[in-house]
């Protein structure tokens, strides 16, 4: 069970939720834990049953009942008017950050649903206090670590690995090629899949990223001079490259380039080529460990 809760508002800041004098997170809390899934199906006409044809995980919706206090009734209605303006939707994607027992951090990409009604109760010591459940909808329903694990290659030698929820891993990679090979190992209790997003510095060309576990591969056509910067980010519903210039599209791709691809649970084997690099030419790819459950 969570030891601490946090709610980010769509402007970064960080408000605790729990173990303060005036916020409190109560038990009860509901749909934290594995997302909703539904079946795709086929029904066979005149016969009995039908066939499984893909397992999707859906939109998630959960709730946390956080109880607000005051002393006076201007605090409790001033800490109630303070906690709609943290959670207005309309402003953009919050986060849920939860505290494991162990330390470690997960966080949800949500907005507020519904819950934040208000209906006064006060205690025996004439505390003012207010319970209220509030539903939260996470559309990429996958928590996530807080902070991303970050791979660099660059010219020199070596290969290595990587594993979902380290700072930080640099390689140095050979020749003008820029070639390297490494696991990325998404593993854990719970894993799920995940979307990286890579930044290619050039001077380069000929440019694939390919991950040899799916067979799926990122090639670009375009030549960068010393500086230029290509960003892919591979994830649902975004799917772009970034070119120098500031436009977004997917031009850039040559034939034979697969997929904007994701890293799958399990071992992924990735590599890294560009032609042409020099010194300080690079490949970095940046993701983040994602679960099912809280």
């Amino acid at each position: 069970m969570a030891r601490r809760i946090w709610w980010e508002d769509a402007s970064g800041v960080l408000h605790q939720l729990s173990d303060l004098p005036e916020f409190q997170v109560m038990y009860g809390r509901a749909g934290m834990h594995m997302p909703p899934i539904s079946y795709v199906e086929d029904i066979y006409p005149f016969e009995a049953g039908g066939r499984l044809r893909a397992v999707k995980t859906d939109i998630r919706s959960f709730e946390i009942p956080v109880a607000i206090m005051g002393t006076t009734g201007t605090e409790l209605a001033q800490r109630l008017e303070t906690l709609v303006g943290w959670m207005d939707p309309e402003l953009g994607d919050g986060k849920i950050r939860v505290e494991q027992r162990d330390g470690s951090l997960r966080e949800i990409v949500c907005r507020y649903q519904d819950g934040l009604q208000m209906e006064h109760s006060v205690d025996n010591s004439g505390l003012l206090w207010q319970t209220v459940v509030i539903s939260f909808r996470a559309w990429q329903p996958h928590w996530q670590d807080v902070t991303d694990t970050v791979v660099t290659a660059t010219i020199g030698t070596g290969s290595g690995q990587a594993f979902l929820g380290n700072p930080f891993l640099g390689l140095n990679l050979g020749y003008s090629q820029l070639f390297a090979s490494l696991d990325i190992n998404n593993t854990g209790r719970d894993p799920a899949e995940t979307w990286p997003k890579f930044t290619v510095t050039g001077p380069g060309k000929e440019i694939a990223i390919r991950n040899i576990t799916t067979g799926k591969v990122i090639q670009i056509t375009h030549t960068l001079g010393p500086g230029d910067t290509i960003e892919i980010d591979t994830a649902p519903g975004v799917k772009t490259i970034h070119k120098p210039d500031g436009n977004y599209n997917i031009w850039y791709l040559a034939t034979g380039a697969t997929e904007l691809w994701k890293l799958i649970r399990g071992t992924n084997r990735v590599q890294f080529e560009m032609a042409d690099a020099t010194s300080v030419s690079s490949i970095a790819i940046r993701y983040r460990a994602r679960y099912r459950s809280m």
